[in-house]
């Protein structure tokens, strides 16, 4: 039993963190393409973009890095540079700085990889993410059923399930270092110094992949930084930007929270940096939307309408859910010996009862699930049905598969840290976010 929130830091958790920002020597005026899509109307103080990446730490503990590049002095372009200064700056003093910065929490692969990577081709990837397999390409699992009847969209997921089988990544595999090296390919398969090209390009590579992820791509060749997360936003990826035209996306947002964005998680985003005097954001959408945005998704024929449909469908759930969990966790790299690799945020009801259950019968026999419950009183619904399900999940596995740990958390304490948890869920704000937070 842990009986505070600092002694729960003790506990191996969390995700890596990224952020890029971008500064400018001098403002600029505007920024071209369609920076509406993401830029929050709100303005922040450029210390809130070293606020934001200070903050990374404590989302990885096993590696960080910083990179910073000096994009270099330059002239304004002639339409705009009519007079020989623009808010009182020289014409030829255009100029800013790229600052890359990353956390690393270490869960695929034998060894750790530190960020920012060099690629084979002078890029730099921040990735925060797993990727559990690769598919052969986006809407091949619905090109593969057929009809719109009763269990497509089941049918669709097994199907899905199977290619991802064929296109699982090695356990021993560091998913960042296999992404730097396709994202490398991508790039020496393009000719043409253009944002465009390789970003379409990085684009289908990443509409390819299964798993979480929020991604930062800066190319040197083409003078531009690409980022974007994957299609269900399972990955934290913010915008701010302050009224000199400085812009900064980031894992984590610092105060104040309501003047960012969350990224829109409809495509891939570019920034074009080759005219520092008319920096523009690009959009290169996704080809497929997810199959539960379509709508033969929730098409009336397409739902069981009697008990016994409903039967026949459930084991095949089962099979594409027991399939989803062993995926994730059996990649999970190891810590330090006799120590949980693997840990749920447990409830005791019945999602995270079922997933502890296909957690453990996914490992091997001798491995412990860890089981963390967090309670703000020791009568909390949450602890009373954590400790009923324990118990279940000890009756069927036995004693040695499971530890619960009990984090329990004053009022006080959380009233304490209210404005670091208000910080970190930001830029959601409802009842809801903050009790998860």
């Amino acid at each position: 039993r842990l009986k505070s929130a600092a002694a729960a830091h003790q506990i191996r958790r969390g995700m890596c963190g990224l952020t890029a920002w971008l500064r400018f020597h001098a403002p600029i005026e505007c920024w071209c393409g369609c920076p509406d899509l993401i830029l929050p109307e709100g303005t922040l103080e450029p210390a809130a973009f070293e606020a934001a990446a200070a903050s990374l730490h404590r989302r990885g503990p096993d590696a960080s890095g910083a990179e910073d590049f000096a994009l270099g002095e330059e002239p304004l372009q002639p339409s705009i540079a009519s007079a020989d200064s623009v808010g009182g700056v020289s014409a030829d003093a255009i100029g800013a700085d790229l600052h890359l910065r990353a956390s690393v929490l270490h869960l695929r692969g034998v060894a750790t990889a530190p960020q920012p990577v060099v690629t084979s081709t002078g890029g730099r990837l921040l990735f925060n993410g797993e990727i559990y397999a690769v598919l052969p390409s986006p809407g091949a699992a619905r090109q593969g059923c057929s009809g719109d009847g009763v269990g497509l969209p089941i049918q669709v997921v097994s199907t899905s399930a199977d290619s991802l089988r064929e296109g699982e990544l090695p356990a021993e595999v560091s998913d960042t270092m296999w992404l730097a090296e396709r994202i490398a390919e991508c790039e020496e398969s393009v000719d043409c110094s253009d944002w465009e090209p390789f970003a379409e390009q990085l684009r289908d590579l990443l509409e390819k992949l299964h798993g979480p992820f929020a991604i930062a791509v800066w190319c040197p060749r083409r003078r531009a930084l690409f980022f974007g997360r994957d299609k269900l936003g399972r990955r934290s990826l913010v915008v701010g930007r302050s009224d000199t035209g400085d812009l900064c996306i980031s894992s984590v947002p610092a105060s104040p929270v309501d003047l960012w964005n969350e990224l829109p998680v409809t495509g891939l985003f570019a920034l074009d940096l080759r005219d520092l005097a008319r920096p523009a954001l690009h959009h290169v959408s996704w080809r497929e939307v997810m199959y539960f945005e379509q709508s033969w998704w929730w098409a009336a024929s397409s739902l069981p309408t009697s008990l016994s449909e409903a039967s026949a469908a459930s084991p095949l759930f089962a099979e594409v859910l027991s399939a989803a969990v062993s995926q994730r966790v059996r990649g999970v790299a190891g810590g330090a010996p006799n120590t949980p690799r693997v840990g749920l945020l447990f409830s005791g009801g019945l999602d995270s009862t079922v997933l502890a259950a296909l957690a453990a019968e996914a490992l091997p026999s001798g491995e412990v699930v860890e089981l963390l419950n967090v309670a703000f009183d020791c009568a909390a619904p949450d602890r009373l049905t954590a400790l009923c399900s324990f118990a279940d999940l000890v009756a069927c596995y036995g004693r040695d598969r499971f530890r619960l740990v009990l984090a329990d958390v004053e009022e006080a304490e959380v009233r304490q840290n209210e404005s670091s948890i208000c910080r970190l869920l930001g830029p959601e704000a409802t009842h809801l976010d903050f009790n998860i937070a």
